[in-house]
């Protein structure tokens, strides 16, 4: 195919370029244009070319697995089918990674630690903050009134714990923690 092949994408998805794409994808620009040779989708927008996205990575994950299937005639052809499907599944995680649309466990297991923090720190100061306003109630329907507003209190303090920019913080975090994975291609 020459680099003046017609368009081969659907109309209508976003465009990234070879570049955006060889990130996404963990390759290189020349792996980018193999495949592109090899059928992938691609328009062609003033002279350059754009993949839709994620038109470009359904079909990479869709050879992956008929190059896969392909080996999977020899002796090897199973270790061959789950290191695609592996290399597939890898691909996948570092794309939602890479958009955002994945937090790891260690994330969110800090997320929800320091709003139970909060919590437990607001539940345990209740009783001295609250004490005297109980103490002066005349009946059971203030003080269930006074209840109301201690757990409407704490529920809000819930909330707002996952709106705290400290908790923030635990991204840049973790990301120095943990070390990048690459694909291969």
């Amino acid at each position: 195919m020459n680099k003046r092949a017609k368009d081969t994408a659907p109309k209508g998805l976003p465009g990234i370029t070879q570049r955006e794409l060889a990130d996404h994808l963990g390759l290189t620009t020349r792996q980018i244009k193999n495949l592109t040779d090899e059928g992938m989708p691609r328009t062609v927008r003033n002279g350059k070319a754009e993949y839709p996205w994620p038109g470009s990575l359904h079909w990479y994950i869709e050879n992956k697995i008929t190059k896969a299937v392909e080996k999977a005639g020899d002796v090897k052809g199973g270790v061959w089918m789950r290191k695609a499907e592996l290399e597939i599944k890898l691909t996948e995680l570092e794309v939602a990674k890479a958009q955002a649309q994945v937090i790891t466990i260690d994330y969110a297991a800090a997320q929800w630690e320091q709003m139970l923090f909060l919590l437990r720190a607001r539940a345990v100061a209740a009783p001295t903050r609250w004490m005297d306003e109980f103490v002066s109630l005349p009946d059971a329907k203030s003080a269930r009134k006074k209840l109301d507003e201690l757990v409407a209190e704490l529920l809000t303090t819930l909330a707002d714990a996952g709106d705290d920019a400290s908790l923030d913080d635990i991204d840049e975090e973790l990301e120095a923690e943990s070390e990048p994975v690459s694909g291969s291609g």
